[in-house]
């Protein structure tokens, strides 16, 4: 029915045949904002977090994870995806509004990262992890594996980059976009960036900030930030930093920043600080898996206060040597009691004999320890939680999805 429109028998005519196909095929490029976060530790938490409050504003995220790929909430596809096909799964979807995408080392190393250029592209540390695997010798290596992140970043779009992190600024020397910095306070680094024209987000006196050229605006007391248990866990507090960033880039208002962040507990994802009270003891599982994460664990055991800790850790094989016993001597450090295992989809070309006594090598070098070798991690578990006593914490980091998935706990 345009013809009344085309050619009325009276009035002017209009061009509805061209109105309308404007609005099907709108005069853009297509394309939605694509936020990209890499990084050692914390990649999925920071994923999640801001998927969480992009669904609070209204978006339809496509979302991909170590634990599968969601869009609006639902998971469609299992497993550990990272990696360029995921990405591109999510891009090809007309239903999505925002990508958020964890950038695993592996992906891109091996296949790139699935989209050609981010309007938020954030490194959120570098650590050790990895090295021995697809060629990587040192930390070096993956800082240029990781940096691909913040240089694959649309001219108006933005490089989010831990301040506090010993690369900082050689990630700032190639980082597209807009410069925007988050830490724990406003260091020299940031402070030089802000006047240049970058943003940043930091804490002061308690309170976290929301800082560019043209105004500082205060976002909420870090005592609310429930996810970091008022600031005591530093990891989930850095990784809620890059999160508030992130959605303060993104336009997304304050009062639904601190919403979520009032609200939602340190054990809200799979496999992360997932804790449960059992026979007076608690048992926690989360997937620490290099030096840094494992030492960091140190805060939650000064906020539970257990009276003893037991670990029962398994590291892939397929680190080298050096970083077997290193996290092997980061779990002695921490814990009281260690149980060193090996899960045999874990061994990745290692013998189980070599990767064991690799990380006991390092264990040892901590005195006054009590280190022992379990073969099979479903006994290690289960030894763990029948020595330890009323009041003591066990620590299971290894990849599971939850307590729920040790069997004997009900």
């Amino acid at each position: 029915g345009l013809r009344m429109h085309i050619k009325p028998t009276k009035g002017k005519s209009r061009d509805v045949g061209g109105e309308i196909i404007d609005y099907l095929f709108p005069h853009d490029n297509g394309r939605i904002p694509v936020i990209a976060i890499t990084g050692t530790n914390g990649k999925t938490s920071v994923v999640k977090l801001v998927t969480k409050i992009l669904e609070q504003k209204g978006y339809n995220v496509g979302m991909t994870t170590t634990g599968g790929i969601y869009i609006g909430g639902k998971r469609i596809a299992k497993g550990d995806t990272t990696g360029p096909w995921s990405a591109r799964l999510i891009l090809k979807d007309r239903d999505v509004d925002v990508a958020v995408l964890e950038c695993a080392r592996g992906g891109i190393w091996r296949r790139g990262l699935g989209y050609d250029r981010a309007y938020i592209g954030c490194v959120l540390n570098i650590r050790e992890d990895h090295i021995g695997v697809d060629g990587i010798e040192k930390l070096d290596d993956i800082y240029w594996i990781k940096s691909v992140v913040t240089e694959a970043v649309l001219p108006d779009g933005y490089s989010v980059i831990n301040a506090e992190d010993i690369y900082a600024q050689d990630l700032l020397k190639y980082a597209r976009g807009k410069h925007a910095l988050f830490s724990k306070k406003k260091n020299n680094l940031m402070e030089e960036e802000i006047k240049k024209g970058g943003t940043g987000v930091y804490i002061e006196n308690g309170i976290v900030y929301y800082e560019n050229g043209l105004k500082k605006e205060e976002i909420m007391n870090v005592e609310d930030i429930k996810y970091s248990l008022g600031g005591v866990l530093s990891a989930n507090l850095e990784n809620s930093l890059a999160s508030i960033l992130i959605a303060k880039l993104m336009g997304i208002e304050n009062e639904i920043i601190r919403e979520i962040f009032s609200s939602i507990t340190p054990d809200a994802f799979s496999g992360r600080l997932n804790m449960r009270d059992y026979k007076g003891k608690k048992i926690i599982v989360d997937y620490a898996h290099n030096p840094d994460a494992i030492l960091r664990l140190k805060d939650v055991i000064e906020y539970i206060k257990p009276r003893e800790t037991w670990c029962v850790i398994a590291i892939p094989g397929d680190r080298d040597d050096s970083l077997l016993m290193k996290d092997g001597e980061s779990a002695a450090i921490v814990f009281d009691h260690v149980l060193i295992t090996a899960r045999e989809k874990d061994l990745r070309g290692r013998k189980k004999e070599d990767l064991l006594s690799k990380m006991e090598e390092g264990a040892k070098r901590v005195e006054g320890k009590d280190i022992k070798i379990v073969e099979n991690a479903d006994e290690a578990i289960k030894k763990s939680i029948s020595e330890a006593k009323r009041g003591d914490a066990v620590f299971i980091l290894m990849g599971l999805d939850s307590v729920d998935e040790i069997k004997d706990i009900n």
